[in-house]
């Protein structure tokens, strides 16, 4: 079971423009929506809330795991519901993700929240297990970092991610990590068997 609560809010969150251009966005009247009121039955359903859930996710990465800001845990309510019935973004968390959590459990929704934004940030990628597993890590890394205001605990196996991923070496443990292959995207699949076949 996880524990969510927080302390002094970051209210200020990075956004980018269609042309992205970075916008500062002010979170501090950030709403969690009703779950009773949520509608989630067609993929249409889903799909409709994908901004609400992108905004979520930037209260959730902008405040700490041991705030007393209730808006907190509704957001991670809300997240989870979405993320449960949602086609748009397909989660497979293999077993190196827990040495992640092991001393800050709190970490564990930020994998998920990495994951999501970069699926629905470029819909294209959705089958794209690796990258977005890279993206999930470099969530928690990134959240880590924040440190102790955060309510974060020091823990040697985030910090040896750490070290790979300042190495560029972080994609390629979790490469080995999962048995994951590189993203090959469908019409890219599709040229290629052409070219397999007129080649015979």
């Amino acid at each position: 079971m996880l524990a969510f609560c927080l302390s002094p809010l970051s209210t200020v969150a990075q956004d980018t423009d269609e042309e992205g251009v970075s916008q500062e966005k002010n979170l501090t009247d950030y709403q969690p929506p009703s779950l009773r009121r949520l509608r989630m039955e067609k993929v249409e359903d889903f799909e409709r809330y994908e901004p609400q859930i992108l905004e979520a996710i930037q209260f959730i990465k902008s405040t700490p795991i041991n705030t007393t800001d209730e808006r907190r845990d509704k957001a991670i309510r809300f997240f989870f519901r979405w993320l449960d019935g949602s086609a748009s973004a397909i989660i497979e968390v293999n077993p190196y993700v827990g040495t992640l959590i092991k001393k800050n459990e709190g970490l564990f929704v930020l994998f998920f929240t990495g994951w999501t934004e970069f699926v629905l940030n470029d819909k294209s990628q959705k089958r794209n297990y690796l990258d977005a597993n890279v993206a999930g890590v470099e969530s928690v890394l990134t959240y880590y970092q924040k440190g102790e205001k955060f309510g974060i605990r020091k823990d040697k196996q985030v910090i040896q991610m750490l070290k790979l991923q300042q190495e560029g070496k972080l994609k390629e443990f979790i490469q080995k990590a999962t048995g994951l292959e590189e993203f090959v995207p469908e019409e890219e699949e599709v040229k290629e068997e052409k070219e397999k076949d007129s080649d015979n």
